[in-house]
């Protein structure tokens, strides 16, 4: 797998995190007239688990709907998150309507996020969490996404140890990660305008939202990012440059 393949030749320079914090927004995304009709192969249902950093700046999934509704228009998606602030994946286990919605087997795709703490303090109980989806989701038709996120302010060692769990969780399950918190970093040292983080040096800015689910989507559809119209009202010039600047990333790693 590439992100494995690069793992050593970028090991130096890593840098990203995961966080949590307020209760989500229940978003559904806009979907079409047809969207729970399972059997409606243009359709792709998606669900998203995570925490905070899923569900801030109207989440990911938000993100990724506008993406899918400015892309390929062969296409459609429908979009859904359960999220809570400071959920890890063992607290989705442990719940019964993630549960619930893990084991649907309506979905095409399944976003799996980590708690960044429990990743970095308790690694051996992360892996045990995504040991414990696998065997759920074996026998499942979905398509699996392991979301890596970021780096918290002032706290890049976090780097090393979410590298080391993210490729363990991928030796276990296969599941392909999407290295959003690498792009992140590189972007962060190269970019002193267009701040990724928020003020709270944990979650996402608009920007940031935006630019993780460039990268997401760009990942699990398979669709391009460049003529996508979706600029999630940010300035058209901001959008394209990070639109860019994700599929740049995604080449790298």
């Amino acid at each position: 797998m590439r992100f494995l393949k690069r793992y050593i030749l970028i090991l130096s320079s890593l840098a990203f995190v995961l966080a949590c914090s307020n209760p989500p927004p229940n978003y559904t995304g806009s979907g079409q007239q047809d969207d729970d009709d399972p059997s409606n192969s243009n359709i792709v249902n998606i669900l998203f688990i995570g925490n905070s950093l899923t569900y801030f700046n109207n989440g990911v999934a938000g993100d990724v709907q506008g993406f899918y509704d400015g892309g390929n228009t062969d296409v459609n998606s429908d979009t859904h998150e359960k999220a809570h602030g400071g959920f890890t994946l063992r607290n989705h286990l442990n719940n019964q309507e993630s549960i619930s919605l893990i084991e649907d087997s309506m979905w095409d795709i399944i976003v799996l996020q980590e708690n960044g703490v429990e990743a970095t303090q308790g690694p051996e109980a992360a892996l045990e969490s995504i040991r414990d989806l696998k065997d759920i989701l074996d026998s499942k038709p979905a398509t699996v996404y392991l979301f890596m996120t970021w780096a918290y302010e002032n706290e890049s060692q976090m780097t090393d140890q979410l590298v080391d769990f993210y490729t363990l969780a991928n030796e276990a399950t296969d599941w392909e990660v999407v290295p959003v918190g690498l792009g992140w970093r590189d972007f962060e040292a190269e970019n002193k305008t267009i701040h990724l983080l928020s003020d709270d040096g944990v979650h996402p800015s608009i920007y940031g939202t935006y630019f993780a689910s460039a990268m997401l989507f760009r990942v699990i559809s398979r669709q391009g990012l460049f003529s996508n119209a979706y600029d999630a009202d940010l300035l058209p010039a901001d959008a394209a440059y990070l639109r860019q600047y994700a599929n740049d990333a995604l080449a790298r790693y």
